[in-house]
């Protein structure tokens, strides 16, 4: 795949270009870990649009970058939880996309709760983005909502 590509179609000050290529562009460079250019195009972004970048966090030194939850959160303890902690050790912010989520059981729905009342102690925040609603519901149930921001799917 050429770099290149990206690049040309998303040139310094080129405002006939969409903004969502360049919010792509940032976060493919983001997730391939290619630092030296994210921090290029973000610089570029900015003249640009004449305002700041999106901010994005490095993922978590030797350890997975939490992205997505199981499709089954069963079962305490949930390896989920694991890698819950580990990403949001070195982050303001957990995000955790659960658009592949079916089901959460009560109790690992309890343990969230502890895990979102943990970070929230440390001064830091959980965020789960895609929800369905049967997830929703059982989430506002057990008090996770409280604790947590909680986005539906839509």
């Amino acid at each position: 795949m050429p770099r290149l590509g990206a690049a040309r179609a998303t040139p310094a000050g080129g405002r006939r270009v969409d903004r969502g290529f360049w919010l792509l562009r940032l976060e493919i460079l983001q997730a391939q870990g290619r630092r030296a250019e994210l921090e290029a195009a973000a610089q570029q972004y900015a003249q640009t649009w004449g305002e700041p970048p999106p901010r994005y966090e490095a993922p978590a030194p030797g350890g997975e970058d939490l992205r997505a939850a199981p499709a089954e959160i069963v079962d305490v303890p949930d390896p989920f939880f694991g890698a819950l902690a580990a990403a949001a050790a070195t982050r303001a912010e957990a995000v955790v996309d659960c658009g592949g989520v079916r089901r959460i059981d009560v109790p690992s729905a309890h343990a969230l709760r502890d895990v979102a009342a943990k970070l929230e102690e440390h001064g830091k925040r959980l965020e789960l983005r895609r929800v369905n609603a049967l997830v929703v519901a059982l989430l506002e149930a057990t008090g996770v909502s409280a604790l947590a921001t909680v986005v539906p799917r839509h």
